[in-house]
Formats: structure tokens, sequence, C-alpha cells
């Protein structure tokens, strides 16, 4: 009986250690995982990225809206272009303010629509970029976390938030793993107690 209690514990604890090593072993991949998607995101679709001929502010803004010089007819979903090479979709057009919303997918490109710029329609209507809309300025340091084809714009959440999630999933699979170890103590001082009760 004693010996098949040790034997018992001893695969238990063994199991335990096993599975102990390959969490760790996961974390450690995921978390290379995750940088290199990281990287990915932002070398590949990075809205940030240095082009020539763009200033200071420009390099440090996403700008998801711009104002015209005259009024042209714009549809939403039309396709524009900028005499820079950059492209868009139209999601509205004020006639009143001028201000132009668009957002870019990964078949437009990122590249940014900038003041003095020239934007054609698909009529060949053509108007000049002369502004932005402080409002409508995002932060560079934001980071891009989805980015779709079909989605009508993108989607950022910061760094900040981003470490609060993660550091609360860590926090919960702390608290996981102390109520394994607890559970196995508990398991053990029964088998213990059995084994005493059993001589």
């Amino acid at each position: 009986m004693k010996l098949s209690s040790l034997k018992t514990i001893t695969v238990f604890l063994v199991a335990l250690i096993i599975s102990s090593s390959s969490y760790s072993a996961g974390q450690e991949f995921n978390s290379a995982t995750v940088d290199q998607l990281d990287e990915a995101l932002k070398t590949e679709f990075s809205p940030c990225s240095p082009e020539k001929n763009q200033n200071k502010t420009e390099q440090d803004t996403t700008i998801t809206s711009v104002i015209l010089s005259s009024d042209i007819d714009l549809t939403e979903g039309e396709m524009i272009k900028s005499s820079g090479g950059g492209q868009a979709i139209v999601d509205s057009y004020d006639s009143k303010t001028k201000i132009l919303k668009y957002h870019q997918t990964a078949d437009t490109g990122f590249m940014l629509l900038s003041i003095g710029e020239i934007i054609t329609d698909s009529n060949s209507t053509a108007s000049i970029i002369i502004g932005i809309p402080k409002e409508k300025i995002v932060p560079c340091f934001e980071r891009i976390v989805s980015i779709d084809e079909d989605a009508r714009e993108m989607i950022y959440i910061s760094l900040a938030s981003l470490n609060d999630v993660l550091l609360k999933l860590q926090t919960l699979l702390d608290k996981q793993r102390d109520k394994a170890t607890s559970s196995l103590a508990l398991l053990q001082e029964k088998l213990i107690q059995e084994e005493l009760a059993a001589f």
C-alpha cells in the first residue's frame, strides 16, 4: 500500500514538472511570435513610415481626413489618387467645409496624402489638399492591430492599453498556477494521511 501511494505521488510530480516546462516553453514561443508579428506590421504596413518629401509633422501622424481647395463631386466608396502616388477610398465629403474623410486598406497602401498634393477622382476632376483638420490627427505612436481589406477604417490600440491587457493575462495565469500548486499540496497531504491511517 505504502509503495503504491509513493509511486502515485512520484508519477504525479513528474507530470507536473513536465507540464510546467511546457508552459514556460510555450510562453517563450508566444513572446517571440508576438515580437515577430509586431516587427512585420511596423515594417510592411506602418502608415508612419518615412516617405520622401514629408516633413516631421506628417511623419508623426496618420491622417484620415484633409481639406480641399475646391468643391469636387466625390461619392462614398470612390477610389481617389494623389499626385504623390497615394491612393485612398472616400468615406465622406462635406461640400460646405470641403473636408474629405477617407480610409486606406492593404490594396490602396498606406502612403500619406500630403498638403500641396493634387487629388484626382474617377472622373479626372482635381482639387488641391490645402489643410488637415486638427481633430482628425491620430498619433503615430499608436500601433495598428487590425488591417482588413474590407474594414471601413483602421483600428488603433495604444501600446499602454496593450501592455495592460498582457499584464492582466499574466496575473490570471499566475493565479491559476498558484491554485494548481495548492491543489497538489492538498492532494499530497491527503495521500500521506491515507498512508498513515493504513498502518
